[in-house]
């Protein structure tokens, strides 16, 4: 298995696990690949965005760190990986 750190930058608005993700903005992640026989290409890529969601407990904000699975948005063009030729 191979992990790369990339920055992904929000292409169209979109929620995920409660998390919304607003046009324009950049995040960091990885982008991992591991071998796999039903994979185009025998590789299987998986894209991992690393950001922050607000919770609220007992009246108070609270910063959560979360990582969200974006494989779908990024091969739908919904994130962009810039820099990178993604097949979609």
């Amino acid at each position: 298995m191979a992990r790369q750190p990339i920055m992904y930058k929000v292409v169209k608005e979109c929620e995920l696990e409660g998390v919304t993700l607003s046009p324009h903005e950049n995040f960091g992640g990885e982008w991992i690949s591991r071998p796999s026989v039903n994979a185009p290409g025998g590789v299987l890529v998986s894209y991992m965005l690393d950001t922050i969601a607000n919770v609220v407990r007992d009246g108070a904000v609270m910063a959560n760190p979360v990582t969200l699975d974006v494989t779908d948005l990024v091969l739908n063009g919904t994130i962009e990986v810039p820099g990178s030729s993604i097949t979609r």
